[in-house]
């Protein structure tokens, strides 16, 4: 037997499935995305995931480079290439487009270059060849290719009397450089060489908080009506703070990352779980679900709190809408692919990355991921996040709990 239904009631369905089908699209976020690039568990058994390395093209833009181990792990990097779609990358040579290398000779003082004579008396200089208009560096009495480093900073001194200079490249228009006890190093992409100082707006007057916990000094910025702190949390003392025992780290284990971005913290750790459980007798956590107080103070020091997803909406609103508040919340340097921001409110967002699975961090340079105290559902919290490639956008998303993110935190009595 057929049943006919009428043609309206297929309308209503049709509907319906592409309301739904539209709901699903808003809410993959680029950071789910970037998820499902990194999360092909079945490309092979051991789960060897692939790290982003970001080099400088010969162009003076970065590139990435992906290590392929084998044919099977190109699945992986065709996702990859989709997320980083300005990346330039040739996955059958697993080479850097077009890298500069001071391995490549032209050969001393050939005549076709139009250079002068290279010799021990002028080690170091540079010169550029009015033949390929190409920059070269005399290095061991041979003329080879510089790096754009190197002609970019020459004649500026970089020693140990100047560290924590910065200065503007002298033939990039939009390349800077710090000056470090190594020498000169990129300012404007990420490198954990930066000191955090170093990328707060300098035009901003800041306010300080002493943590009274560890006596650890944060700046502070008042946006709006809510007063901010203006640099990640980096508080770890797991005696004082149980919560903190194993989940809590540093980007690659390594302390002196936690004095540039701060510390990674999970959801249970950021809103403090043992203690809502002493306290306020609240079992909450990863793949638990509890109703939690309209503030949660979680690991913030006295008088501040963790921001709620409302405190977040407020910040953005306050700003414009979460659709042009990203500008103005990022750092002036140290994004990926010159996707810093004004940084004109002082909140100085740097994209820290987060701590994923094992002990596997990823997207430092890329993202920044904030927790909020709003849980989701059993197993995701919501965050607050910006990247590299969504210059002006910030979001609000879930993740999950597991996963280790930066915390900033609101000063009481704010909304």
């Amino acid at each position: 037997m057929k049943i006919i239904l009428p043609f309206w009631v297929g309308l209503i369905f049709l509907f319906v499935a592409c309301s739904n089908a539209d709901y699903e699209a808003l809410e993959e976020s680029p950071f789910e995305a970037a998820d499902k690039a990194m999360q092909d568990t079945s490309v092979n058994d051991e789960n060897e995931w692939l790290e982003p390395v970001v080099s400088s093209s010969s162009s003076g833009d970065s590139v990435l480079y992906l290590p392929l181990d084998d044919a099977a792990e190109e699945r992986k990097v065709d996702s990859l290439i989709h997320l980083y779609d300005d990346v330039l990358f040739e996955p059958d040579t697993l080479e850097l487009d077009s890298v500069e290398s001071d391995s490549i000779e032209p050969g001393n003082n050939e005549p076709d270059l139009g250079l002068p004579s290279c010799s021990i008396e002028n080690e170091g200089e540079i010169a550029r060849s009015v033949k390929d208009e190409m920059y070269y560096v005399c290095r061991d009495s041979e003329w080879v290719y510089a790096l754009v480093s190197e002609y970019d900073t020459y004649g500026e001194t970089c020693t140990l009397a100047d560290v924590g200079k910065i200065i503007n490249g002298a033939v990039s228009d939009y390349s800077k450089y710090y000056c470090t006890a190594n020498g000169w190093i990129d300012y404007v992409d990420w490198s954990w060489e930066v000191p955090k100082e170093a990328r707060l707006n300098p035009e901003i007057s800041y306010d300080t908080l002493v943590d009274p916990r560890d006596g650890k000094v944060y700046k502070t910025i008042k946006i709006a009506s809510q007063t901010w702190m203006a640099e990640n949390l980096n508080y770890a003392d797991s005696v004082k703070t149980e919560s903190l025992k194993g989940n809590n780290w540093c980007y690659h284990n390594d302390t002196m990352n936690c004095d540039v971005v701060g510390r990674y913290y999970t959801w249970a750790a950021a809103i403090d779980s043992v203690g809502l459980a002493e306290n306020e007798a609240l079992d909450c956590g990863y793949g638990k679900r509890c109703w939690l107080p309209d503030t949660i103070y979680g690991i913030c020091p006295p008088g501040w709190h963790l921001p709620k997803e409302k405190e977040w909406y407020a910040l953005l609103d306050a700003l414009g809408g979460k659709d042009i508040a990203g500008r103005v919340l990022k750092s002036q340097s140290g994004w990926f692919l010159h996707g810093c921001g004004t940084d004109s409110t002082g909140f100085s967002a740097l994209p820290a990355g987060r701590k994923f699975v094992d002990d596997y961090f990823d997207y430092e340079g890329l993202i920044a991921y904030f927790w909020s105290s709003s849980e989701y559902t059993e197993d995701y919290a919501r965050f607050m996040g910006l990247t590299y490639d969504h210059y002006w956008e910030a979001f609000m998303y879930t993740h999950k709990k597991s996963y280790g993110f930066s915390v900033r935190c609101l000063k009481n009595s704010e909304i």
